[in-house]
């Protein structure tokens, strides 16, 4: 799949090694890259969610629309399918997504 990101800050704290680590500590930065390293692997949203890839999951409440994987604690890769326009989520085949755009990462719960 191909990734996209909420804004071009994102992307470089994301994108480097450095500013990852300084942001979110040594442990979230290892699961952040290996979570960008199986999106990227990974052929579509469906399959990431079929095969439960980092316990890929679809988010309720404020973040409905949206799907998160696991990292430490409870800190997650925060991110949304990038669909056709005019498409919908509910209409959308999960199975052809293959471009998401990463929101945030974040502690949710509270």
């Amino acid at each position: 799949m191909y990734i996209e990101y909420r804004d071009d800050r994102l992307k470089k704290i994301l994108n480097d090694r450095n500013k990852l680590t300084r942001e979110f500590g040594p442990g979230n930065a290892r699961k952040i890259v290996q979570r960008l390293n199986e999106i990227t692997a990974a052929s579509s949203l469906g399959m990431l969610l079929q095969c439960r890839i980092g316990r890929c999951h679809p988010l309720k409440g404020v973040y409905a629309g949206m799907y998160a994987m696991d990292l430490e604690g409870g800190w997650r890769l925060v991110f949304r399918p990038v669909l056709d326009e005019g498409q919908s989520l509910v209409d959308a085949n999960l199975l052809t997504v293959e471009i998401v755009r990463i929101m945030e990462v974040t502690d949710y719960h509270g």
